[in-house]
């Protein structure tokens, strides 16, 4: 038995590592578009408007894919269903590297986006029935910071190389790598150790004898815990999507910085998300507790926007700008809340509900870009870059709030799967409580 376990928990890195590395590309493609701005208006001619709906496309794709995600992942497995994402994902960046027409970038960014809305979830869900319950928040927070560390790739790094070797040739390689994990998906990764002959390294995670769609889909939509954990990644990952959108447009309009030299401060901004998430990630298994940290933080980023819109008139000191920027890669800070959600129902719904809440992440990242670019481009022209921004930031103020409230209607399971008492009435713990 310990030998079969000991055989599980080394060959678990295997799937998840793979699988990471997909998930890492999609990543990287999500927030490519910045470091390709100069490019797409020089070759495409798009504006504001048009540059927000080229990067919303891939976030409505990825938004569509999160609740049929969560039934395949539980369903028909994580392996099966992350190859398939990783296939289209390799069509849609073929055709984003031969694309001659705006229509066509913003086919192939959809494409892109339907693929790349698998993996996050099937890395959940292979935590999930890989690891230890309490192994969840600090390997959510090791994904998180990778996808953010090929978030900070797709910054400055990105630039470089396309004024190199040219953004067709740059992500024709990156299909080329696509299409090689996919295969290395299919030859080594596997669902479950029962798959490998090894027992279950968790007794939570053992192969249910059934998993019913039609009633997990009620169990999560009906669960009132569910909801406030939406609202939290539809603002954290909405919001910051639009910084990594607009923050060096923002710095060019507003500072006069080249796009070369605004990428290098954006560059450290995914590495401050990746911070926080390893970090958030990791407390949250050590002291039992996810709410009071979105709280801290849900408060931190709306202190940021409130200095922003109120104290400079919409331009802070350049110094503090870069300061104000950096803090806001925190507002990644919803991933560890994805424990809450698992702990909230049956683990054989982790992947459904995981994927319910992580839909909030891709309309928030779709919806706020598109609002941020047609602000900017309805003020840019007529009251100025500096009063442009400034109401455009606005909107990210608002937003904070609501997440500031939802963070304070949280249930707290303290790390533990309270599905069973919260079926019987056995777990009372109020929402308000932040302990």
């Amino acid at each position: 038995m310990k030998k079969l376990k000991s055989s599980a928990t080394t060959y678990r890195w295997v799937p998840y590592i793979i699988i990471l590395v997909i998930y890492c590309i999609a990543t990287f493609q999500k927030m490519s578009l910045q470091a390709l701005k100069a490019d797409m208006e020089g070759l495409f001619g798009i504006d504001a408007l048009q540059y927000s709906g080229l990067n919303a496309a891939y976030f409505y794709g990825y938004a569509v894919m999160q609740i049929p995600t969560g039934i395949l992942a539980d369903v028909w497995g994580p392996k099966r269903t992350s190859v398939s994402g990783s296939i289209l994902m390799t069509i849609g960046t073929v055709i984003y590297a031969l694309a001659h027409q705006p229509g066509v970038l913003i086919f192939a960014r959809l494409l892109v986006g339907l693929g790349s809305g698998v993996m996050f979830v099937c890395l959940m869900k292979v935590q999930s029935l890989w690891y230890k319950e309490s192994e969840f928040g600090t390997l959510t927070g090791v994904t998180s910071l990778s996808g953010n560390m090929a978030g900070a790739f797709a910054q400055a790094p990105l630039a470089a190389l396309v004024a190199l070797a040219g953004w067709r040739l740059s992500f024709g390689g990156l299909a080329v790598l696509t299409a090689v994990f996919a295969v290395l998906a299919i030859i080594f990764c596997k669902d479950r150790p029962e798959d490998m002959g090894f027992e279950p390294v968790s007794s939570l995670a053992a192969k249910p004898e059934k998993v019913s769609v039609l009633e997990g889909l009620k169990a999560v939509f009906t669960c009132p815990y569910v909801l406030p954990l939406f609202v939290i990644a539809t603002v954290c990952n909405g919001i910051y999507t639009v910084m990594t959108t607009w923050a060096v447009p923002y710095m060019s309009d507003v500072y006069g910085l080249t796009s070369d030299g605004a990428s290098r401060i954006t560059f450290f901004m995914p590495l401050v998300a990746a911070f926080t998430n390893i970090a958030t990630g990791w407390l949250t298994d050590k002291l039992k507790l996810r709410k009071i940290i979105s709280v801290v933080l849900a408060f931190v980023e709306l202190m940021v926007y409130v200095l922003i819109c109120f104290a400079f008139d919409g331009k802070p000191p350049f110094a503090v700008m870069v300061a104000l920027v950096m803090i806001t890669g925190m507002s990644i800070f919803h991933a560890a809340n994805y424990g809450a959600a698992k702990d909230c129902l049956d683990y054989k719904y982790s992947g459904m509900v995981i994927s319910v809440v992580n839909t909030g992440c891709f309309i928030g990242g779709a919806v706020f870009t598109s609002m941020f670019g047609n602000i900017i481009n309805r003020d840019l022209e007529t009251l100025g870059a500096q009063a442009a921004y400034k109401n455009a930031f606005m909107v990210n103020l608002i937003c904070f709030a609501f997440c500031l409230l939802a963070s304070l209607l949280m249930l707290e399971t303290n790390g533990i799967n309270r599905s069973k008492g919260l079926a019987d009435g056995s777990y009372k713990k109020s929402v308000l409580k932040l302990f």
